[in-house]
Parts: structure tokens; C-alpha cells; sequence
């Protein structure tokens, strides 16, 4: 049974692509850290353990000492924005949709070379057809402009645009402190006023239903018989 199930996981392209981002990003970051003078097996650990916790979005706190290099920060909001699974309430835009979304952009490209190929989007077995891929980036409008909004309500409070920012990823991945750890925007948390408080609240509940389901309950129709 575990080998069938390591085959499985083995097989599956977002199993693999997860893999190698975690891989990557984790790299990336140990070696920058590496750079800023933390010894290597500092570096290497504290690189893998804050690449785990964003892309998860567990968003334990990994210790880093302040201040964390811009394109460390830039790296933990981009595994957080892109991480969980699909078919989990974790996450931001999820790799699964990730995947399609490179994969519809790649097509586009191919088919100003070669008008008529046809290029499949199919993941893991998932259908590629033009509803999901719609749908895909319906979704991620969404969640940018989303972003945007909280971002700007935050910024309303006082906070400046990397705190404002950071805060607004974190609250819509559901992602932690780890971000706010990362980019020093932890402190700003303690000066916002109650209003500040539910918006962040709000973003972490649309962001745990996936917006989609958040806005079918408001809508009158969901309650029509």
C-alpha cells in the first residue's frame, strides 16, 4: 500500500510541481541568507523551514533575524500566494491553478506560431476545457483584486504599502505571521484600530472560503427556493 500510494503521489503533476517549487524556493532563500552571513547550515535550515511554512501556509514564524533581505521577503509571498493544494481551504491561488494558468498562457503563445494546434490543458487528470480554465481565472482576478482592496483599506489605517501589503497577503492565504515576521510588518498589527482588526478578519474568512463561496451566500439567488 505505501508503494502504491508513493507511485500515486509520484505520478501526479502537482505533486511533482510542489515538490520542485519547495526544492527551488527553498534553495533560493538558504542561499541568500547564506549570503547575508548566517553560517550554512543556519541558513540552509531556517531556508528550509520558512519555504515549508509558506508554501503550506502553516506560516510558522522562522526565526529570521531582522532585517530579511527584500527578495527573501518577495520569495515568501510568492510560495504563500501560490501555495496549498488543490481541493484544500489553505492557500492562496493554489499550484493547481498555478499550473493551468502557465499552461493556458504557454498555449497562447504557441497558437500565435501555429494558429490551429491544439493544446491540451488537462492537470492531473483534471478537465482542461474552456469552462475550468475560465473559471481558473475568474478566480484569480478575484483574489488580486481582493488583495488590492485590503491592501488599500490597510493603507487607509496609517500602515505604509510593504506593510499594508504583506498584512493583506497574509490575512487572504491564511498564511501566518511568517510574512509579517519577514517583513517587519509585525508591529503595525498593534497600532491598527478595531476597523483595521475585522478587515483583516474579513480577508482571512473570504480567503479560507475561497471568495467564490463566500459571495454565492451573499448573493439573493442562494436563498431563493
Amino acid at each position: 500500500a505505501g508503494a502504491g500510494r508513493a507511485a500515486l503521489l509520484a505520478g501526479d503533476v502537482e505533486s511533482r510541481l510542489f515538490v520542485t517549487v519547495l526544492f527551488v524556493g527553498a534553495a533560493g532563500i538558504a542561499a541568500v541568507l547564506g549570503a547575508a552571513s548566517l553560517p550554512p547550515d543556519d541558513a540552509i535550515w531556517r531556508g528550509a523551514f520558512a519555504a515549508v511554512s509558506a508554501l503550506t501556509t502553516t506560516g510558522f514564524e522562522a526565526g529570521l533575524s531582522s532585517p530579511v533581505p527584500a527578495s527573501v521577503v518577495l520569495a515568501l509571498a510568492g510560495l504563500a500566494l501560490v501555495g496549498g493544494a488543490g481541493g484544500s481551504t489553505s492557500g492562496g491561488v493554489k499550484l493547481a491553478r498555478a499550473l493551468r494558468l502557465l499552461r493556458q498562457s504557454r498555449r497562447e503563445l504557441e497558437r500565435l506560431a501555429h494558429p490551429h494546434r491544439v493544446v491540451s490543458l488537462a492537470t492531473g487528470g483534471a478537465s482542461g476545457g474552456g469552462d475550468a480554465v475560465r473559471g481558473v481565472w475568474a478566480f484569480f482576478t478575484m483574489f488580486i483584486l481582493f488583495l488590492v482592496a485590503l491592501t488599500l483599506v490597510l493603507a487607509a489605517h496609517g500602515l505604509d504599502f510593504p506593510a499594508a501589503s504583506v498584512l493583506a497577503l497574509s490575512a487572504l492565504t491564511n498564511s501566518g505571521p511568517l510574512l509579517a515576521e519577514s517583513a517587519g510588518a509585525a508591529p503595525a498589527l498593534t497600532s491598527l484600530p478595531w476597523s483595521g482588526d475585522i478587515a483583516l478578519a474579513l480577508g482571512m474568512v473570504i480567503g479560507r472560503l475561497e471568495m467564490f463561496a463566500f459571495f454565492v451566500v451573499l448573493t439573493p439567488l442562494f436563498w431563493r427556493r
